[in-house]
C-alpha cells in the first residue's frame, strides 16, 4: 500500500537496513522535530541527532525540514552546520501565541 506518513526516530534511522528500505519507497522529504537536540543535547544525550547529516549524504535530492521552538541564533546555525544544509530558508514565528492562555493557580 501507500505510505502517507512514516514516523521514525533518529536512532532507527542510524540502521543501514532502515535507510535501505527508505531508498525503495518514494520519500517526499524528511522532517526533524525537536531539531534543537542536534545542538543542545546531541553532544551527550541522544547522540544520533548529531549523526542526522547521513540524510544529506544518502538522500541527496530529498529536502530536509528541521523544526524547533527553542533555537537561539547560535543553535540555528549549529543545526544548519550539523545537517549540512545549503542555503536554508529559516522561518521564525512570533512567540506571542494568542491561542494559548496562561494562568497561575494557588496551591
Amino acid at each position: 500500500g501507500k505510505i502517507n506518513l512514516l514516523y521514525i526516530s533518529p536512532e532507527r534511522l542510524m540502521f543501514e537496513h532502515t535507510r535501505d528500505l527508505l531508498k525503495n519507497i518514494n520519500v517526499s522529504f524528511f522532517v526533524i522535530d525537536e531539531a534543537h537536540c542536534i545542538s543542545h543535547w546531541g553532544h551527550n544525550f541522544r547522540s544520533e541527532y548529531r549523526q542526522l547529516d547521513i540524510i544529506k549524504q544518502e538522500f541527496k535530492n530529498i529536502n530536509v525540514h528541521a523544526f524547533t521552538a527553542t533555537a537561539t541564533e547560535q543553535v540555528q546555525q549549529d543545526i544548519v552546520t550539523q545537517l549540512k544544509l545549503e542555503k536554508p530558508h529559516i522561518y521564525i514565528g512570533n512567540i506571542d501565541r494568542p491561542n494559548l492562555t496562561y494562568r497561575i493557580l494557588p496551591r
